[in-house]
């Protein structure tokens, strides 16, 4: 599902057709839900393979929603999930076994199991994290499905270490309200959560670029892009 960036720097919500309006929260919002608001991208983020291991049951070749609509704790911590980033309110419909968006004339589309990847996806793009896009992988056998889902477990102290080492969204306020010529921390609390990742990543570039300026002035000995101030950085292929 691709949503423009022009989109995420605004702060309507985003239409996704046939599903609902996503809103992107805002410093306030997350301030709000406290420690629920990381349980949700946790949960949001988190490998098929990690929740079958949280919840204590096996995959068995199926995708999380079969479980999400089976279990009801699981169910309705979605449903609150849901009801945080959506417009609407999300209510769970049995027969289909879909969540249907209601809003203020009605029905306005549904969140079932053919959706649901590209509705996590849609949240995590909107709360500035980039969601993995793999396709569900098919075994030939029941052997190598465990082999699979050994090899994946392996990588679960190394993804955590990856996100360990990340900087806090407190932290960042701090940065960004400490450094921006015009946000401060009486009026920062109304960006979205990606509109302060966006201010922080411009604030460093811009302090990459004044260095690189200062030390092209003192020594001009090698060529200057005038244009580094605002042009992106090409991500690194990992």
């Amino acid at each position: 599902m691709e949503i423009s960036k022009l989109d995420l720097l605004h702060k309507e919500p985003i239409f996704l057709f046939g599903i609902g309006h996503l809103k992107v929260p805002t410093l306030n919002d997350i301030r709000h839900a406290g420690k629920s608001y990381d349980t949700y991208m946790g949960m949001l983020n988190i490998e098929d393979l990690d929740l079958a291991d949280k919840i204590g049951v096996p995959l068995n070749g199926r995708d999380r929603f079969h479980y999400i609509i089976q279990i009801p704790d699981l169910r309705a911590f979605y449903e609150e999930l849901f009801r945080f980033f959506f417009l609407e309110d999300l209510v769970f419909q049995p027969v289909g076994s879909m969540w249907i968006s209601m809003g203020e004339k009605g029905c306005v589309g549904t969140i079932n199991e053919e959706n649901f990847p590209d509705v996590v996806n849609a949240i995590l793009i909107c709360n500035h994290l980039e969601p993995k896009k793999a396709a569900p992988m098919k075994f030939f056998n029941e052997k190598a499905r465990r082999i699979y889902e050994k090899i994946q477990s392996g990588k679960k102290a190394m993804q955590a270490s990856k996100h360990s080492s990340g900087t806090s969204i407190a932290d960042l306020v701090s940065a960004v309200a400490a450094n921006s010529p015009s946000y401060n921390l009486f009026n920062i609390w109304d960006l979205t959560i990606y509109q302060l990742y966006d201010q922080f990543a411009q604030l460093n570039q811009r302090i990459g670029f004044d260095i690189s300026s200062m030390r092209w002035a003192a020594y001009s000995t090698e060529k200057f892009d005038l244009s580094g101030w605002y042009r992106p950085k090409q991500k690194k292929e990992e």
